[in-house]
């Protein structure tokens, strides 16, 4: 136990701050809910990767 007090005394308190939308929808969003959103924002996501890897650039083909 007395490990475990010096471990964690250490460690300093966050200040509490206002709650956000977001964080509102972390705490209490069901999982159907949550997997509804991030589907969403992983396509997206993917989508925006995806045209950043297919946009050629005429830099990208030179040697640095």
């Amino acid at each position: 136990m007395k490990i475990m007090k010096v471990l964690f005394s250490s460690q300093k308190k966050r200040p509490v701050v206002a709650s956000t939308p977001f964080s509102e929808f972390i705490r209490n969003a069901s999982s159907a809910e949550k997997k509804k959103v991030y589907t969403v924002v992983l396509q997206k996501a993917t989508e925006r990767q995806q045209a950043v890897a297919s946009h050629k650039t005429p830099h990208s083909t030179q040697a640095v």
